[in-house]
C-alpha cells in the first residue's frame, strides 16, 4: 500500500501542475481527467528509454521511484478504482493502434496488456488515416457512455505508426439527492461586474463533512456520491477575503492530501450549487513541453526504443479531451486521452452554515478510498 500511495501523491502533483497550466492559459472553464493523462504517458513510458524516459518519470513525479515500482502500482491502482461495489459506475480502459505493417517489439506489447490491459488493434494508418480516426473516436465513444465524441480529428497521417488511447468515465447517484422541486434560476456571479440566472440546486438543510480553510480563505464541502466511495469536492473562495486566482496559486499536494482531516466534522449547511455540464478539449503538447517534457515531441532527440527498436519514433499529439455533468441526481463525467506516436517522414449540531456556490469556484471528483483525484475543474462560468 506505501507504494500505492506514493503513486496517488504523484499524481496528484502532476494533477495540480496540469491545472496550474490550463489555469494560466485560460480564464475560462475547465475540466480535465489527470487520471487519464498520467496512465496515457505512462503507458507510453514503457516504449521509452534514456533522457525522454528520465524526463517523463520528472513531469510524471516518478523521479524517486525506481523504474519498477512505477506500473504495478498503477495496475494496482486502476483495480482498486474500478472495485465500485456496484454502487456508481466507473470505467478506465486502455487501447493501442499500430500501424499494421510496423514492428512493434514484443516486450512492449506485453507488458502494455500486463500492467494497463491495453491490448494491441492493428490499423491502416499508411492508406486510411481517416477510417482509423474514425475506429479509434468510435472506441472512444463506447468507453465513455457517448459522451466524449470525436477525441481526434485531422490528427492522423499515413506517418502515424502508434496511438495510445485512455478513457475514464464515472456516473454516480448523490448520496442524497436535490430535489427536483426546489431548483430555480438564480444569480451567478461570474465576475464583479458580470452576473447571470442559472438554475441553482438546493438544500434548505443538510450535514455534509465542511471546514472553512484559513489558508486557502475558502469553504470547502464534501458532497458524497452513493456509500461514500466518491465524493465532490467544491472549493468556493471567501470573496470577502480572497479571490480565485489566488486560491488557485496557493494549492498544494500537502493542502489537498489534508482535506479529508479538515473535512472531518459534518455541519448543518443550507446549501445552493449551480447545475451544469462542462466539455474541455486540449492540445497537450505545448502544456508537457513547459513542463519540461521536450525531447518526447521532438524527432532525433525521442527515444522511443523500447517501442521498436530505433530512435524513428516521436510524439506528435497528446490529446485530451472531458465531459461532466452535475444535476440533481449526482454527477456524470469521462474523459480521453490520446498519445499519437508517428514515425520521421462525527455530527455537530448547530445552525445551518450558509454555503452558496453563486461565484466562480474549483471542483475535483475523488475516488475516497485510495485517496485519487481522477476528475478536476474550475467553473467559471456555468
Amino acid at each position: 500500500m506505501a507504494d500505492l500511495k506514493e503513486q496517488v501523491a504523484s499524481n496528484l502533483e502532476f494533477g495540480l501542475d496540469l491545472y496550474q497550466q490550463l489555469s494560466n492559459a485560460s480564464k475560462e472553464n475547465f475540466f480535465f481527467s489527470p487520471t487519464s493523462i498520467s496512465y496515457a504517458l505512462a503507458v507510453t513510458m514503457l516504449g521509452a528509454d534514456g533522457r525522454t524516459k528520465n524526463q517523463m518519470k520528472s513531469v510524471l513525479k516518478f523521479k524517486d521511484i525506481s523504474d519498477d515500482k512505477i506500473h504495478s502500482p498503477l495496475a494496482e491502482l486502476n483495480v482498486q478504482l474500478l472495485d465500485t461495489k456496484r454502487k456508481y459506475e466507473l470505467y478506465i480502459a486502455n487501447k493501442l493502434y499500430g500501424e499494421v505493417s510496423y514492428k512493434f517489439k514484443d516486450d512492449f506489447l506485453q507488458n502494455c496488456k500486463k500492467f494497463y490491459g491495453a491490448n494491441v488493434e492493428s490499423l491502416d494508418f499508411k492508406n486510411q488515416p481517416s477510417e482509423c480516426e474514425s475506429i479509434i473516436n468510435s472506441w472512444v465513444e463506447e468507453h465513455t457512455n457517448k459522451k466524449i465524441k470525436n477525441l481526434l480529428s485531422g490528427v492522423l497521417n499515413e506517418l502515424t505508426r502508434l496511438v495510445l488511447v485512455n478513457a475514464v468515465y464515472f456516473k454516480g447517484d448523490w448520496n442524497k439527492k436535490f430535489n427536483k422541486n426546489e431548483t430555480s434560476e438564480q444569480h451567478f456571479h461570474v465576475s464583479e461586474d458580470t452576473k447571470m440566472k442559472v438554475p441553482m440546486m438546493y438544500f434548505m438543510e443538510i450535514k455534509l463533512k465542511y471546514c472553512y480553510d484559513e489558508d486557502l480563505k475558502c469553504q470547502i464541502i464534501d458532497l458524497p456520491y452513493v456509500d461514500g466511495a466518491m465524493s465532490f469536492i467544491v472549493i468556493l473562495p471567501d470573496l470577502n477575503a480572497t479571490c480565485l486566482a489566488s486560491v488557485e496559486k496557493k494549492l498544494t499536494v500537502p493542502i489537498l492530501n489534508n482535506l479529508p482531516q479538515k473535512l472531518h466534522n459534518y455541519k448543518t449547511l443550507e446549501l445552493w450549487l449551480p447545475k451544469f455540464k462542462l466539455e474541455s478539449s486540449f492540445e497537450l503538447g505545448d502544456v508537457l513541453k513547459k513542463l519540461g517534457l521536450v525531447d518526447l515531441f521532438e524527432h532525433g532527440r525521442a527515444d522511443l526504443s523500447k517501442m521498436d527498436g530505433t530512435r524513428e519514433l516521436y510524439v506528435s499529439k497528446v490529446v485530451h479531451k472531458a465531459f461532466v455533468d452535475v444535476n440533481e441526481e449526482g454527477s456524470e463525467a469521462a474523459a480521453a486521452t490520446a498519445v499519437v506516436c508517428v514515425e520521421y517522414c462525527a455530527m455537530i449540531m448547530s445552525d445551518p452554515i450558509i454555503f452558496r456556490a453563486d461565484h466562480p469556484f474549483i471542483f475535483m471528483i475523488r475516488d475516497n478510498k485510495t485517496g485519487e483525484h481522477v476528475f478536476m475543474g474550475r467553473l467559471v462560468k456555468p
